[in-house]
């Protein structure tokens, strides 16, 4: 099960991230495309770092993800909040709610990256249309073809903290256009390291398929940038923000 391990160390491995910048980004391409929205759903909130900001520009959100252990860390960082908050587990390629009118849809973190079955995503796309209303907006991003081609391929990474020591690494394969991350994590116990592995894998989705299946769907006003700047080429951006409107 993916982030099952790696949902213990998550957030230190994201520590240098603004999450808050993020979160401010993705509203902003939200507020240019349409109104400010009240209600959110958030896909694959994973420890609820994009929603604890969503939360705190008092939107009211839905998150939801597939992983436990995430929803978990979640749910601690977002009590406070109340009833404007409700977490769910639940696999984003198989939604299962009549929620209709739904203000905006958010997608953060190389969440769509992670359906790897093309059928999938279009079928994921084809559940949330109807369930947006008139005039709302989807915003997402990925990690590029270019990054994972690039700069994931065949590296590796790893780090330590104070009682644990992960090892990543990274394969991808060409003709699926799939990445795939062994990551071993070894936590201390006692006087030994208990080893456990996850394996996680991205497709590679280009800007152009991603817009043709959006524009396939129905949505429109389809606007596309590259690393957290509106005006910057996309040929070499390392993640693409996809804004679009019903």
């Amino acid at each position: 099960m993916q982030y099952e391990f790696l949902a213990q160390i998550y957030d230190e491995l994201m520590a240098q991230v603004d999450h808050a910048e993020w979160a401010d980004f993705m509203m902003r391409m939200v507020k240019e495309q349409g109104e400010d929205p009240i209600h959110i759903l958030e896909l694959g909130c994973g420890t609820g770092n994009i929603t604890k900001e969503l939360l705190l520009m008092n939107y009211e959100v839905v998150g939801i993800d597939v992983s436990d252990e995430m929803l978990d860390i979640a749910r601690e960082k977002t009590e406070r909040f109340g009833n404007r908050i409700i977490l769910i587990n639940q696999d984003i390629t198989m939604l299962d709610f009549e929620v209709y009118e739904i203000d905006c849809v958010l997608a953060a973190n190389d969440t769509f990256n992670y359906i790897t079955d093309q059928e999938k995503m279009k079928s994921l796309l084809d559940y949330l249309y109807p369930r947006i209303k008139k005039g709302g907006q989807l915003v997402f991003d990925i990690s590029s073809e270019w990054k994972l081609k690039n700069v994931l391929e065949n590296n590796t990474f790893g780090e330590s903290f104070d009682d644990m020591v992960y090892l990543w690494e990274n394969f991808y394969n060409e003709e699926e256009r799939i990445l795939t991350m062994e990551i071993n994590i070894f936590s201390k116990e006692g006087d030994h390291y208990r080893r456990d592995t996850e394996t996680h894998r991205q497709r590679a989705y280009s800007e152009r398929e991603m817009i043709r299946m959006l524009e396939e769907v129905g949505f429109q006003n389809i606007q596309v940038f590259g690393d957290f700047v509106q005006s910057k080429p996309i040929e070499q951006a390392q993640r693409i923000f996809f804004s679009c409107v019903k």
